[in-house]
């Protein structure tokens, strides 16, 4: 039932907005975006320990020991105690956390 009704909303969304589903690939990010989850794309590979998608405090300092609290506070922009891949690149952007070197292009 539940398989039935998710390939329905897949369906409306790819019509709607003449999105195309080229494979499993494209309709997983589909279903992620949907259900407003965070793509395993987004998150940055050994900071994000507890595979939530987010980083705390204590994951970004693991990467970034110089890391305070206040400039963490600026980075995560709604205020919930953990940063989104958006507010990460948002605070590479701004130069509250440095870029890796091969990043530093995009």
């Amino acid at each position: 039932m539940i398989g039935k009704l998710l390939r329905a909303r897949l369906r409306r969304m790819e019509h709607r907005k003449s999105i195309r589903l080229t494979g499993r690939c494209s309709a997983a990010f589909v279903v992620l975006a949907a259900l407003g989850l965070p793509a395993a794309a987004d998150a940055r590979p050994g900071i994000d320990t507890d595979g939530d998608g987010r980083y705390s405090l204590v994951e970004l300092r693991s990467h970034y020991p110089s890391l305070s609290a206040s400039v963490f506070r600026m980075i995560d922009a709604d205020g919930d105690g953990l940063v989104s891949p958006g507010e990460f690149r948002n605070g590479q952007d701004r130069d509250l956390l440095p870029r890796p070197a091969d990043d530093r292009s995009s």
